[in-house]
């Protein structure tokens, strides 16, 4: 009950959020007993899948990526919302180079 409540929460907060490196939330809700959000689909690999392909990345593009991101979590932060799990796997990169957070 307790996940369940601050899944809830934290889709609603995050669903207010709209910044150039933050993934939009469309809907959030639930479904035949299974809570779903609903997020705008986007092109592009995930930075774990990237690095896991290409090897260590150039300081050049590996500080640009750090630096959106850094973006996207110094704004959702001045919204009092904490992401809690911020790794590669949940950072999109788009075929322009912009990465993304999910």
């Amino acid at each position: 009950a307790s996940f369940v409540e601050r899944f809830r929460l934290e889709a609603s907060s995050a669903a207010g959020l709209s910044h150039p490196n933050i993934v939009s939330i469309y809907d959030r809700g639930s479904w035949d007993g299974t809570y779903y959000i609903a997020m705008e689909y986007l092109e592009g690999k995930t930075l774990k899948e990237i690095i896991e392909q290409e090897g260590p990345l150039a300081p050049e593009r590996a500080v640009g990526y750090a630096e959106q991101i850094l973006k996207a979590a110094r704004f959702a932060h001045s919204r009092s919302i904490i992401h809690r799990d911020l790794k590669p796997q949940n950072v999109i990169v788009g075929p322009d180079g912009r990465a993304r957070g999910t």
